[in-house]
């Protein structure tokens, strides 16, 4: 993960090492990455930097996702109907 001045950000480098060195698959790490992703930029919206969010913070964005519109996505079945038709 690169942060806003386009440098590795070891924290998040050592995550993810430490998710394959557990024997994650590939398609675990990038929900992973997305989520943390999603995260940081809510810090960076706030003007809070990574270490020194708060469990109200936490609680703040986990409320944040909850409540927030999500987008509607057929079912890959239902797309490939459609497609089909």
């Amino acid at each position: 993960m690169i942060n806003r001045d386009n440098q590795v950000c070891a924290e998040a480098a050592a995550f993810f090492k430490n998710l394959q060195a557990a024997d994650r698959e590939e398609a675990t790490l990038r929900p992973y990455a997305m989520d943390l992703l999603r995260w940081l930029r809510c810090l960076w919206v706030l003007g809070i930097r990574w270490d020194q969010a708060t469990s109200v913070e936490a609680r703040d964005f986990m409320r944040w996702m909850l409540l927030a519109d999500k987008p509607v996505r057929l079912h890959w079945r239902r797309q490939r109907q459609q497609l089909a038709s």
